[in-house]
């Protein structure tokens, strides 16, 4: 990824103001129709060694943005072939672009620098492309399904394609419109949602989950990226902050001014001689009106405070998670390497053994050796040169004389 220009606090803040003044205007059409027959087609081809090895490259690389957006609004909208889509840019120059369909929310997921996605995502399936070809295709959890299905869906996978060539050009060049708040706040937790549903399927998948750790440790690459969507996470989490607080300073002066509004009827009906009946009455509006903007304003806050919570349970979880799988790799290490250190002791063991039983019987063939010499040496005649079984010649000629 790249740098490039962004939108800045302020402009975010200046955004706001457009956002929520943008409430009272009601929204335009923002449902796009089906995507018509592909100019260009998308073909299924043999998976490389590369896919095959990391499948989930694409859709943790699209998880990833998702997550760095957070539940910030929409950067700015189009007006586009009938719809109003949304528009999310990142500080590195990556896209995500939200439209509502017939069948559900569509996301686009574009690198920095390319105009054509790296995943679609419908409310079935997500499709993963690779220099516009249709690699790998996942379920609605984030799971790669058969190669038949793929290949069963392959001309659908085209025409999201082409389409997001489109939109993609679309979102660069067109004019720039504010996000309608309401709309907004009306999809939030739907796409909010989709979201949840790939965390928890990356935590149940072990291999995804593997594979995002082990991109983590042997990447350089994929950990500046992780980095660099950590930082826009939280300026988008302040941002969100902001605008939440800017709509509760909103709904606090509309309260104020309904309460001047109650006050002047109030005055009204003591001045028409019936002053309790009608207090009574403002009474009532105010407390219903009260408790209907605070239920308004504590819904949405409550829904992201728990989603919020709920991000960061699980990455409490990934991180124990984490640390045990290291705990257990060294454990492993030092256990592996303890049995190595007793076999080599059992070996040397077994050679010292050896080497002495060599040096004892060479030492016991020495000492017979030894006792032969000694043996010799005391036998008779043994310094006169007679050996045993030899004997004088004149000794036999004695004995061969008669008396």
């Amino acid at each position: 990824m790249h740098k490039s220009q962004f939108l800045s606090t302020s402009t975010f803040l200046a955004a706001a103001g457009l956002l929520l003044t943008a409430c009272d205007k009601p929204p335009a059409n923002t449902q796009a129709a089906a995507p018509a027959g592909p100019a260009s087609s998308a073909t299924i081809r043999p998976a490389s060694a590369e896919v095959v090895r990391e499948p989930y490259r694409y859709i943790d690389d699209a998880y990833a943005l998702g997550d760095a957006f957070g539940d910030s609004p929409p950067d700015y909208a189009i007006d586009y072939d009938g719809a109003r889509p949304w528009i999310w840019r990142s500080r590195s120059g990556d896209y995500r672009v939200i439209e509502r369909t017939s069948d559900g929310e569509r996301d686009y997921y574009y690198r920095a620098g390319a105009d054509q996605p790296f995943l679609v995502r419908d409310p079935r399936y997500a499709y993963a492309y690779d220099r516009g070809q249709l690699v790998v295709v996942y379920d609605s959890s984030g799971r790669p399904v058969s190669p038949s299905i793929a290949a069963r869906d392959a001309d659908v996978a085209a025409r999201y394609l082409d389409r997001a060539r489109r939109l993609y050009a679309a979102a660069v060049h067109e004019q720039r419109q504010t996000a309608d708040a309401a709309d907004w706040l009306a999809r939030r937790d739907q796409v909010s949602a989709q979201q949840r549903q790939w965390a928890a399927e990356q935590q149940r998948n072990d291999d995804w989950r593997r594979w995002r750790d082990d991109r983590g440790r042997r990447d350089d690459q994929g950990r500046a990226e992780q980095a660099a969507l950590g930082e826009e996470r939280a300026q988008r989490q302040a941002y969100a902050a902001q605008v939440a607080g800017a709509a509760v300073q909103r709904a606090q002066d509309q309260t104020q001014i309904q309460r001047r509004a109650d006050a002047d009827r109030r005055l009204q009906a003591v001045a028409a001689g019936d002053d309790r009946r009608a207090r009574d009455d403002a009474d009532r509006r105010e407390q219903a009106s009260a408790q209907a903007r605070q239920q308004q304003m504590q819904a949405p806050e409550g829904r992201r405070q728990q989603a919020l919570a709920e991000d960061q349970a699980r990455q409490r979880q990934h991180q124990a998670e984490q640390a045990q799988r290291e705990q257990a790799k060294t454990q492993e290490q030092q256990q592996a390497e303890a049995r190595k250190a007793q076999a080599e002791a059992s070996r040397a063991q077994e050679q010292l053994a050896k080497a002495q039983a060599q040096q004892a019987q060479v030492q016991q063939a020495q000492a017979e050796e030894a006792k032969r010499v000694q043996a010799g040496r005391n036998t008779p005649g043994h310094d006169k040169g007679h050996g045993p079984g030899k004997h004088d010649d004149k000794d036999d000629q004695h004995e061969g004389r008669k008396p």
